[in-house]
């Protein structure tokens, strides 16, 4: 949201490039807990939006290493807010969805 405000002081560039891979490594723990817990859901009503849950979890991670990726190369950089706004509607999906499982 700050690269959106054309903030483009070394600090906020600085902080945009250490958030991103933590998000992707997060990503990567977040779809490692979901695998010990999908056994639970198995054969009842939830089972087909933990599938769901699980297909964008996995889009999800792919498209944070993908930004990391966009960040950090020099000739792909100006094309990194795409892949953030991508990413920042096809994470509101699985929210969703784990928010339904949840409850």
């Amino acid at each position: 949201m700050l690269k959106l405000q054309k903030i483009k002081s070394f600090n906020c560039i600085f902080r945009v490039k250490l958030l991103v891979p933590i998000a992707f490594f997060t990503s990567i723990l977040a779809i490692v807990t979901g695998k010990f817990q999908e056994e639970a859901f198995e054969n009842t009503p939830k089972e087909y939006l933990v599938e769901i849950h699980e297909k964008f979890g996995y889009a999800t991670a792919t498209l944070s290493l993908l930004w990391t990726a966009f960040l950090f190369n020099s000739k792909l950089h100006k094309y990194h807010l795409i892949i953030g706004f991508i990413i920042f509607i096809v994470v509101s999906i699985p929210g969703f969805y784990g928010g339904l499982i949840a409850h």
